[in-house]
């Protein structure tokens, strides 16, 4: 699903893509990071990555 929506963004030409996810929620931690998601912060239990779409 997630590359599915990085890919409709891609077409949007949106080459950067801010995701978050709750820091206990494993799973989405993973799918994020699978799909080149470097994580800028984690606050308030929420972690924040960037996707760069550019080299998708």
């Amino acid at each position: 699903m997630l590359n599915e929506l990085l890919k409709k963004a891609k077409q949007k030409h949106i080459d950067k893509v801010l995701i978050t996810c709750e820091d206990y929620n494993t799973p989405s931690r993973s799918v994020i990071e699978n799909n080149k998601g470097r994580l800028l912060d984690i606050n308030d239990h929420k972690c924040r990555y960037w996707v760069d779409n550019s080299d998708l």
